[in-house]
C-alpha cells in the first residue's frame, strides 16, 4: 500500500477529513510528465533523438 492509498483509507475510516486528504495528495513539486491515453495520441508522436546526460 502506498502513501496515497493510506490517506484514502484514513478518510474512509474517518481519521482524516476530505479537505485534509486532498491537500496532502497534491503534488509537492511540479513535474514534466505527460500521459497519452489513446492509441491515436501515441501514433501522433515522433521520436527525434536523445542525448546522454
Amino acid at each position: 500500500m502506498n502513501s496515497n492509498h493510506f490517506r484514502v483509507a484514513l478518510v474512509y475510516n474517518k481519521f482524516m477529513d476530505k479537505t485534509e486528504a486532498i491537500n496532502r495528495l497534491r503534488y509537492e513539486k511540479p513535474n514534466m510528465q505527460m500521459c497519452f491515453r489513446t492509441e491515436k495520441a501515441l501514433s501522433l508522436l515522433h521520436f527525434e533523438g536523445s542525448e546522454m546526460l
